[in-house]
């Protein structure tokens, strides 16, 4: 039955039994990484002992474990190494052995923090955590891991991890607790596939005592270090930023979950060899940026439910305000349109270009977004018309 209201859009996407509801596909990407487990036994035994003990927990205890980000990229990497028959990295094993200890000692939280702070609205629900370095074995690994997995792709050695400060935790929790007046659904939805919410800074403190780090991105997210939303101060500024960085993200986390558990890609399927699609919103030298197909289906993916976001909040800002007790800063129906943009123009050129890239799974996932863009959020558009607002936009805002 078709939603009479952006409201209720929330929640029926929110419940779709392939894209919507998140314990299948958690449930799904956790059989996955036990799975693993079994496989790389023969050359790290400590995953043998790692796997005994997590079957003998009980069910709680046993998912903080799978659900860490270090247990997840650790078990990839694992595997990876064995099947590029490069050695066994002795620090995988010491991780692999503090897993096991911290595993049975049955407590509650993320294993990456022992003191870290809970996220409100939602985000509670789905036990996100705020990041905080309490020097352990796994907060320094979490660390490394972000210097390995993530500024890799295209960071800078002037950037690490840091523990927030009370003005940023404040903000963080009125950000989370704003996405609960918004889309309270969705937002349930896509936390489920969040642990951590970790600040990313100048590594030099002279920037620390300013709000300005115009030379830092905004927010971002990498499948090389799962479950973990990054944010660097520029998403920290107001609540209202820091909804739409928290929202953004964990949309992404969810379609990495999609792409560990169906057939998003093809088989085989590499960013060497993928299509290349032209960004037209993104440039550098005067020229498009060129996306390959993952990237831009992550970003489709993003602004579909982006739009849906900006979209209630257009709808309904008058409530949002009066029940969170925040001013709103900015112009929703402009948000709407612009997301909505760009949703409609990466649904078009994946289609024309990219189905080559795609799995079963990808093309079925591709059509559901663009009937629920074009049926249930925006309407059909002109795609020229589209295009030409989408090439007059051009932004620095990571996607």
């Amino acid at each position: 039955m078709q939603a009479t209201s952006p409201r209720e859009l929330d929640a029926e996407l929110a419940r779709h039994s392939a894209y919507g509801e998140p314990h299948r596909c958690i449930r799904e990407r956790e059989s996955v990484h036990l799975f693993l487990l079994d496989v790389v036994s023969d050359v790290a035994p400590e995953t043998c002992e790692l796997k005994n003990v997590l079957e003998a927990l009980p069910g709680p205890q046993r998912s903080r474990v799978l659900r860490s980000p270090v247990f997840q990229a650790t078990v990839n990497q694992l595997a990876r190494d064995m099947f590029g028959r490069q050695p066994t990295s002795p620090r995988a094993v010491g991780v692999l052995r503090r897993l096991i200890s911290v595993a049975s000692d049955r407590q509650t939280g993320p294993v990456e923090t022992s003191c870290g702070e809970r996220l409100s609205g939602a985000a509670a629900d789905a036990e996100v955590f705020i990041w905080r370095d309490d020097e352990d074995i796994l907060s320094t690994e979490l660390r490394t891991l972000f210097r390995e997995q993530v500024l890799r792709e295209g960071g800078t050695a002037t950037i690490d991890l840091r523990s927030p400060d009370g003005r940023m935790s404040k903000v963080l929790q009125a950000g989370a607790a704003l996405l609960d007046e918004i889309v309270p659904e969705l937002a349930r939805s896509m936390f489920a596939h969040v642990s951590l919410v970790a600040i990313v800074d100048d590594v030099d403190p002279a920037y620390w005592s300013t709000l300005d780090r115009k030379h830092l991105f905004e927010s971002g997210s990498s499948d090389g270090l799962p479950a973990v939303l990054f944010l660097t101060p520029n998403a920290v500024v107001d609540e209202w930023v820091t909804a739409e960085a928290l929202f953004h993200e964990a949309c992404h986390q969810k379609l990495f979950d999609l792409v560990k558990t169906k057939s998003i890609y093809r088989a085989q399927y590499s960013g060497n060899c993928a299509q290349r699609i032209p960004c037209l919103w993104r440039r550098t030298g005067g020229q498009p940026d060129p996306w390959i197909t993952d990237r831009a289906f992550l970003g489709l993916h993003v602004y579909v439910y982006l739009a849906l976001y900006y979209l209630i909040l257009a709808d309904d800002t008058d409530r949002v305000i009066r029940r969170s007790g925040l001013q709103r800063k900015g112009d929703s129906e402009e948000a709407f349109r612009e997301a909505a943009d760009r949703a409609h123009y990466l649904a078009r050129v994946l289609h024309d270009h990219s189905l080559v890239d795609l799995g079963d799974d990808g093309r079925r996932l591709l059509e559901w977004l663009r009937e629920q863009l074009e049926r249930r959020i925006d309407g059909s558009t002109d795609f020229e018309s589209v295009r030409e607002r989408v090439s007059r936009d051009v932004s620095a805002v990571a996607s």
